[in-house]
């Protein structure tokens, strides 16, 4: 009986601490980071706190206003968790996605030649000073690919832009590895799929290409082909993606609307503008149901600025930076009224901190969010750890939760930050070690600050970005708790390879040879940069792109090509009052046998001149910078001759022969040269006053040519000089013994933005029989104000000029020039007394023809003209 009692009594009391058990569940530990013998630097730990995301339209121009909200929110500090743009939205969303502050886009947006942008040529410092005058010899040009004539996609390639986007985002999609939502801030990008109608969402690969895509308009830009998609402006099916927004993960979606309005009736002029219209019609109706989606709608009064005007873009960014202040009090009530969802089952009865000093011990409990009598779930405790790991006092927070659910005792224990007893980096050379010590913040023997040595990692990074190096990155960055000691292990981005990609014609040598970098090399963005503008600027690529993927944790440099086809038609036409009419055809093979020499035919026929040419060139051989020109020709001109500012006869010149040139490129912006010149000259008068007879010249001649002009014609800045020294003699099988030495020295100036200076000289010494073909000529429009062209001729020449520009609009300039010197037939006849001068000036329109130039010019002892030019020359 006893024992039956006893065995009950147990049962009772085993059943009483089931129950117990059952009802008080065991303590645990709440955690924010990783256990780990030492702290990770690189580890950010996660907000605890709802999501707000950013869904910014289209726009074109008129989404500049996007830059202005977001430095409204950064100074309002409200954090930005997604973003999702479409068109201009992609492109602005996109550069802030990685990393671009509110105030670098601004600076960008106010310093970009937006215009420049849409061109297809290549920059013209880019170009070899022997292919800087190909820009600019013809009026049009097409290309044949097979037996057909190859139409472009669009108005622009986007080549510019696609380089503008690269060279800003290539590091921070490098380091993403191609992940949009490892970014700054994670991205999505819209598109429409041209091939199905449908959207298309781009969240990985490259992000340039991303940008580029969803902001190619139809018709202006070429559409982008992207796994195995034709893509074109994300506007047309998506303008504004709320919906997209959402699905990120966002709790509240702003939408930032940009868009065009309709066109009124008198704005519909153009068939274009109708198209546009056409559009903009769709792109409304379908944005009415995603504006509606959005928590908050933001509308910047940009007005009827158009999409296509990239002016007043500091106007549009204001306005945009405005449209926010009405909404902050909207947008600050939802971060201070919803955070996730906690969960209201448990209570704590007891909150208290552990592991720092007393003093700050109810400073700290009166902060956290977890409070005696609320509720303390393991969300709401971690918003706690986050906000105290986020002081960057303490190496670790954790919180142990003890007792029932309806009495919890939570317990913070904290660790605080030990004495900092030095630095040690890794996979960088001893002397950028010291020097970047010498950079941070923190310092040795004081406690550590987790912010501060954040900001410190920050700052080794700005260190090599700053210095090009923009694929370095922190491997890993450490704190150890025990010894106080920080380790850096920095991968400075070391190339493993460079691939070239869609170069089916040209040989791989041609395009590596203008791409300075090669596996085993740091990579350097400038020296990147150079290269793809290089290879573009070779001209045989219809666009020419820099990618950067990794392969066992180390870059890969692609440069992914698009050919032109070789062929290549030019047609020309020019007209002055010196020649009146001419026109001109050449037909070039631009990539022999993949090489990148080129062989060109041209016919020039006019009132006053016939050219035929034949021309094989290459601007490199092999991997030099040699040059080579085999040049075969026939030249007919129909000149005046004068006998001061009378024009006593004309005669036929007939010019025939070969020049070989070999040459030594300088850079892109200078050639020395030596040229052998076989050549018949023969004169053949028409009335009165004219040279007759015939020559043979045989000469070498040596040249050397600077030309970094930014542009041409109406050039703004550069300089542009020519030395020549040519001698001719019988040593060389010709009839004519003469050498002559020549040189032209222009620099061209522009001040406040508007004016441009240009001064010039200009001298010429012959000595020996020189033939009145090789004479040194004064007079016309660029040379001489006042007189015809070529109406003084003489052995001895020295001219001297001051131009003044002023650009009134974009592309119409007005000129004034002050021009001085003259020319002799003796060198004993040089008199400063006798020196000419002349003075004039005119408008000037850079047309799509070429430059339309109407001057007038007056000059000593009475002479005028009026000169008049359309066209480039030919």
């Amino acid at each position: 009986m006893k024992f039956f009692f006893i065995l009950f009594v147990a049962g009772v009391m085993l059943e009483a601490n089931l129950s117990t058990a059952q009802e008080t569940p065991p303590a645990r530990t709440v955690r924010l980071n990783p256990v780990g013998e030492k702290l990770d630097l690189l580890h950010r730990s996660p907000e605890m706190r709802s999501r707000i995301g950013l869904a910014l339209s289209g726009g074109g121009a008129r989404g500049f206003a996007h830059i202005g909200v977001l430095k409204a929110f950064e100074e309002a500090g409200i954090p930005v968790d997604f973003i999702a743009g479409s068109s201009m939205g992609a492109v602005i969303g996109g550069l802030y996605a990685a990393g671009y502050p509110a105030d670098s886009l601004r600076h960008l947006a106010l310093h970009t030649d937006w215009g420049q942008l849409f061109r297809n040529d290549p920059s013209r410092q880019s170009l070899f000073v022997t292919r800087k005058p190909d820009q600019t010899d013809h009026t049009i040009e097409f290309r044949i690919r097979g037996f057909r004539l190859s139409i472009p996609g669009g108005l622009s390639v986007g080549q510019k832009l696609q380089h503008l986007f690269t060279s800003l985002v290539l590091s921070a999609d490098y380091r993403a590895a191609g992940d949009f939502s490892r970014l700054s801030i994670p991205f999505k990008a819209v598109a429409t799929d041209l091939t199905s109608g449908q959207r298309v969402v781009m969240d990985h690969g490259n992000l340039a290409e991303a940008m580029r895509a969803s902001s190619a308009v139809p018709v202006i830009f070429q559409p982008v082909e992207r796994e195995c998609r034709l893509l074109s402006d994300g506007g047309i099916v998506e303008a504004l993606p709320v919906d997209l927004a959402r699905e990120m993960g966002s709790d509240f979606v702003v939408a930032v609307n940009t868009q065009d309005e309709l066109r009124t009736r008198d704005q519909l002029a153009a068939p274009w503008d109708i198209i546009d219209q056409v559009i903009s019609i769709s792109v409304i109706r379908a944005s009415q149901t995603q504006k509606a989606a959005a928590d908050l709608l933001i509308t910047p009064a940009i007005g009827d600025h158009p999409s296509s005007s990239f002016t007043r873009i500091d106007e549009l960014i204001r306005q945009g930076y405005e449209s926010v202040g009405p909404h902050l009090s909207a947008i600050r009530a939802f971060m201070k009224t919803h955070h996730k969802p906690v969960s209201d089952d448990e209570s704590a009865g007891r909150v208290s901190i552990a592991g720092c000093a007393p003093q700050d011990e109810k400073r700290l409990e009166a902060a956290l969010r977890v409070q005696p009598g609320g509720p303390a779930s393991n969300d709401l405790i971690r918003q706690d750890l986050a906000m105290l790991y986020g002081l960057g006092t303490f190496a670790d927070v954790e919180a142990e939760v003890t007792g029932t659910p309806q009495d919890r005792h939570v317990r913070y224990l904290v660790t605080e930050t030990p004495l900092l007893t030095g630095f040690r980096m890794e996979g960088v050379s001893v002397t950028d070690s010291f020097v970047l010590v010498g950079l941070l913040q923190s310092r040795i023997g004081r406690p550590v600050d987790l912010k501060r040595l954040r900001q410190d990692g920050d700052t080794i990074l700005k260190w090599f970005h700053d210095r090009g190096r923009t694929l370095a990155r922190l491997e890993t960055f450490t704190l150890d708790p025990a010894t106080g000691e920080v380790l850096a292990v920095i991968n400075e981005g070391r190339i493993a390879a460079v691939r070239v990609e869609g170069n089916r014609r040209t040989r791989d040598g041609v395009i590596l040879r203008e791409f300075p970098l090669r596996a085993g090399d740091v990579y350097h963005a400038p020296k990147a940069n150079r290269g793809i503008v290089a290879i573009y600027g070779t001209g045989l690529f219809e666009s020419a792109a820099l990618d950067i993927v990794r392969e066992n944790n180390r870059p890969v440099v692609m440069i992914r090509l698009r050919e032109h086809p070789s062929h290549i038609v030019k047609l020309g036409a020019r007209f002055d009052r010196e020649r009146y009419g001419e026109g001109s055809l050449a037909l070039t093979e631009a990539n022999l046998f993949g090489t990148g020499a080129s062989l060109a035919n041209r016919a020039l026929y006019g009132n006053r001149r016939r050219h035929y040419d034949v021309d094989l060139r290459s601007d490199r051989v092999f991997k030099t910078y040699l040059t080579y020109r085999l040049s075969g020709y026939r030249h007919e001109h129909d000149r005046y001759v004068y006998d001061g500012l009378r024009r006593v006869g004309d005669f036929r010149e007939t010019r025939h022969g070969i020049r070989a040139t070999i040459g030594q490129q300088i850079a892109r912006f200078g050639a020395v040269s030596l040229t052998a010149r076989v050549e018949g000259v023969t004169d053949r008068p028409y009335t009165g006053r004219a040279p007759s007879g015939r020559g043979d010249i045989r000469s070498l001649i040596v040249k050397s040519q600077v030309d970094n002009l930014d542009r041409y014609p109406f050039p703004a800045n550069g300089h542009l000089h020519e030395t020549r020294l040519e001698t001719a003699g019988a040593v060389f099988g010709g009839h004519q013994r003469f050498l002559l030495g020549y040189g032209s020295f222009e620099w061209y100036r522009t001040l406040a933005q508007r004016l441009t200076l240009r001064p010039k000289i200009v001298f010429g010494v012959g000595e020996g029989d020189i033939p009145f073909s090789e004479q040194f000529a004064l007079g016309g429009m660029d040379s001489f104000y006042g007189y015809r062209a070529d109406q003084f001729r003489g052995d001895y020449l020295f001219q001297g000029s001051v131009m003044l520009r002023a650009r009134l609009y974009p592309r119409v300039f007005a000129e004034a020039r002050y021009d001085y010197g003259g020319v002799w037939q003796q060198r004993q006849d040089f008199r400063w007394d006798d020196l000419r001068h002349g003075v004039g000036g005119g408008i000037g329109l850079d047309t799509p023809l070429g430059p339309l130039e109407v001057h007038y010019g007056s000059a000593s002892f009475g002479a005028r003209e009026v000169y008049v030019n359309l066209g480039h020359r030919l």
